[in-house]
């Protein structure tokens, strides 16, 4: 009786650690120091481009969607830099912090937009890891990382999450994403924004999933 007894407060202690090891797991997930892997890759103005020189991105080259490793969280910007990340990914099922969780809501301390009007500091983002379709991701030339907070980005990035959705309750969990990057447009209700151009992953092939990055979440200075 006391063996299994003992055996017994042996399995709840374990089980106890083994939860509180999954908190901080996830707590470090959230909280972790890298989340640009490879070469920046933006949509400015229209066009595909990469890294700091803003070099144009050949719309011929086929990029694999690093499904797993996306993220979903809150930027905070300063002068335009990015000064904090609290971000996790989104195949983990993390959960963003609600907006007045974050602090900084006196609005007249924060920076204005170009049409002088107040900026909120924290910015809701997506952040895709991208690979050159046929590498194996371990030159820092065949990737990219993807990071939006735009309506138009936003749009992309979850119609692509919508396609992928469904291809893993068809198919399973086995296959990545093969994306051609393009550029989509509309015209703005206020005509003084005129036309609006917008990124689109557009999806051409799927490839056998292969684990060669880990995009982290980032914890910025205070």
């Amino acid at each position: 009786m006391k063996t299994d007894i003992a055996k017994q407060n042996t399995g709840q202690e374990l089980q106890a650690h083994t939860l509180k090891a999954s908190a901080f797991a996830a707590y470090g997930n959230a909280t972790s120091q890298n989340a640009i892997t490879g070469k920046l890759l933006k949509f400015a103005k229209g066009f595909w481009v990469t890294g700091k020189e803003e070099t144009p991105f050949p719309a011929s080259q086929k990029l694999t969607a690093i499904m797993d490793e996306a993220l979903v969280g809150w930027i905070k910007w300063v002068d335009q830099r990015p000064e904090q990340q609290l971000t996790g990914r989104i195949a983990e099922n993390y959960r963003p912090q609600k907006r007045d969780e974050l602090g900084d809501l006196e609005e007249d301390l924060w920076d204005v937009d170009d049409r002088g009007a107040p900026k909120d500091p924290w910015q809701l983002t997506n952040i895709l890891v991208l690979r050159k379709t046929g590498t194996d991701g371990k030159d820092n030339d065949d990737l990219f990382t993807f990071s939006t907070s735009t309506k138009g980005g936003v749009s992309a990035f979850g119609a692509l999450c919508t396609i992928y959705a469904k291809e893993m309750r068809e198919h399973g969990e086995d296959l990545y994403p093969v994306i051609q990057l393009e550029t989509s447009s509309y015209k703005h209700p206020n005509k003084h924004y005129g036309t609006i151009q917008t990124p689109v992953f557009k999806v051409v092939d799927w490839e056998p999933v292969v684990p060669v990055v880990k995009a982290k979440a980032v914890r910025g200075k205070k």
